[in-house]
């Protein structure tokens, strides 16, 4: 579905009862124009795929309230562009990555 979206700048999936792994062979990581992404309020149980980082366009990424769980990737490193990080409401452990390259 979303593989043909290249184009594709805003993604709101929040609140849908997505449920399982979010798979780091997703076509959602193929979206590279994307400016905002938003997951909120699903039941995802896995942990954050490194893939987050290849959306390097991203500005605005919100992921509170699922059941995403482990290390926060060192990719989000990658997303410079980066203006909103919702994180909360999750089962993440370990330390925040240093997130030098974010302003």
């Amino acid at each position: 579905l979303l593989r043909n979206l290249s184009m594709l700048k805003v993604l709101d999936l929040s609140e849908n009862h997505f449920s399982g792994t979010l798979d780091p062979k997703s076509s959602l990581f193929e979206l590279h124009q994307l400016h905002y992404l938003n997951l909120d309020f699903n039941n995802f149980k896995s942990s954050l795929p490194s893939n987050f980082g290849s959306l390097n366009k991203l500005e605005v990424l919100h992921l509170q309230s699922n059941g995403f769980f482990g290390q926060v990737p060192p990719t989000i490193n990658n997303l410079t562009g980066l203006t909103e990080l919702f994180l909360s409401n999750n089962q993440f452990t370990g330390s925040f990555p240093l997130v030098q390259n974010l302003t």
